[in-house]
């Protein structure tokens, strides 16, 4: 008889034992997702976002303003979307670090360190925006960071290519408001060999 009862007492100690440890999982869990939830979400979906720039071959960038710098330039929120009609918008490339600089849409694939892209807005137009640069296996990259017009309508450097020497091809550049999914800009060039 005292078997039978220390085994019942086992079977159900660790039954009700294992329900414990799982009711303390279950409300860990809900407590880490409550939380550090929205944080693990929104840094997974950023490299989620990545990944396909990363897996194609992405090209860095390199000498662009920063999104806080751009932001202080400009006098902008960093947070503020886009919404409405899209102003036109020039895109273009110089050889050298002005934009007085000579335009160009054809260069050498040793030059591209030289190369500079600008982007300008209307005056009084103040707005977000991100370069997306098709490149010649068709992919599309993010080119740089979020950057921000001058609401002087003063073209904004948007940087250069970094230290990793782009593919030969045809290229494709293309400016999107942030928010939006049109392009407010687009240009097209030719890295050659």
């Amino acid at each position: 008889m005292n078997a039978i009862r220390f085994v019942l007492k086992s079977f159900f100690g660790g039954c009700f034992g294992c329900l414990g440890a799982l009711s303390l999982m279950t409300v860990m869990m809900l407590v880490f997702g409550l939380v550090l939830g929205p944080k693990l979400v929104s840094g997974a979906s950023g490299l989620l976002g990545s990944l396909p720039g990363l897996l194609s071959g992405g090209l860095p960038m390199s000498g662009s303003q920063s999104t806080s710098d751009n932001q202080n330039m400009t006098g902008i929120n960093p947070t503020q979307t886009f919404s409405g009609t899209i102003p036109p918008m020039e895109a273009f490339l110089t050889k050298g670090n002005s934009p007085e600089d000579e335009r160009i849409t054809t260069f050498k694939k040793s030059e591209s360190k030289d190369v500079f892209f600008w982007v300008r807005a209307p005056e009084n137009t103040t707005m977000r925006f991100e370069m997306i640069l098709t490149i010649p296996n068709q992919g599309d990259v993010q080119f740089g960071p979020v950057f921000s017009t001058d609401p002087s309508g003063a073209p904004v450097n948007c940087g250069q290519f970094g230290e990793t020497t782009p593919p030969a091809g045809q290229y494709r550049l293309r400016v999107v408001p942030e928010g939006s999914t049109s392009t407010a800009a687009e240009t097209k060039f030719t890295i050659t060999e």
